[in-house]
């Protein structure tokens, strides 16, 4: 089937931004820069891969082949209230400090990162072992 242009994209952008983010989802594309940014950084391949919690296993997006790196991406878009998404992290970090057998447990971020600086400062000891991370663009810095 040929794709067929749009004949209003100039004079809706945001048109025009939607269709070409249906494409491949933000979240996504943030995950795969990740990949390729801690690559650099570790030197260690991750992937989608699942580990073990206690009672079962789950998916998570930042998996070394090992399974010795387990780590998750908060996405924070999309939440409009600093409570939701206070909630979302807490539930993050709760459910990797779980993860069993991993060296290391970590959670990635790449928005919000003021209501992320501030939910540490309140919440550093919930982290047990599980280290926060900020990605933008190619800069990684660890908040926690």
């Amino acid at each position: 089937m040929r794709a067929v242009s749009d004949p209003y994209a100039d004079l809706f952008p945001r048109r025009r931004e939607r269709d070409r983010d249906r494409e491949r989802p933000p979240k996504d594309a943030f995950v795969e820069g990740a990949r390729q940014v801690l690559l650099a950084r570790w030197g260690t391949s991750l992937a989608t891969r699942v580990a073990d919690l206690p009672g079962g296993q789950a998916e998570f997006p930042l998996v070394s082949g090992n399974g010795r790196i387990v780590g998750d991406v908060v996405w924070l878009d999309g939440m409009d209230s600093p409570e939701w998404k206070s909630a979302t992290l807490s539930e993050h970090v709760w459910v990797m400090g779980h993860v069993a057998a991993a060296d290391r447990r970590f959670l990635l971020v790449g928005q919000d990162l003021d209501l992320v600086t501030r939910w540490v400062a309140r919440r550093r000891g919930m982290l047990d072992g599980v280290e926060l991370w900020s990605l933008d663009g190619d800069q990684l810095e660890r908040l926690a």
